[in-house]
């Protein structure tokens, strides 16, 4: 057994509760989750109009929020009409947990990141 997947095991992950937040990461991160039992990912213009942050406000939360596990990044994507809709953020399974999200009776669950 080599050294990285010794590391590795003995992993220590903080609980989500335990996750702190700032204001524009918890606004940010309630956006991504009130698209939870849709297909989920969303765009910065669509996070922006909904957490009245700026843009650059936006991506720095979302990118900090991908860091800590709690959102999940994706490009590609493309719209109802098939045309490229560019790229999206979405609540993971621990996002969902700090916000009480999973105890919600229209919980439907998440995929798997």
């Amino acid at each position: 057994m080599n050294q990285a997947s010794t590391r590795q095991r003995h992993r220590w992950e903080a609980p989500a509760t335990a996750i702190k937040l700032n204001p524009h990461e918890r606004k940010v991160l309630r956006a991504l989750g009130s698209y939870y039992s849709d297909f989920g990912y969303i765009g910065f213009s669509t996070i922006a109009r909904k957490t009245h942050l700026n843009r650059k406000q936006v991506r720095c939360a979302a990118r900090s929020l991908r860091r800590k596990g709690l959102a999940d990044y994706c490009r590609g994507l493309f719209n109802d009409y098939g045309d490229v809709a560019g790229a999206g953020y979405r609540c993971t399974m621990k996002g969902a947990e700090v916000l009480g999200l999973r105890s919600s009776p229209h919980y439907q669950g998440f995929p798997q990141a």
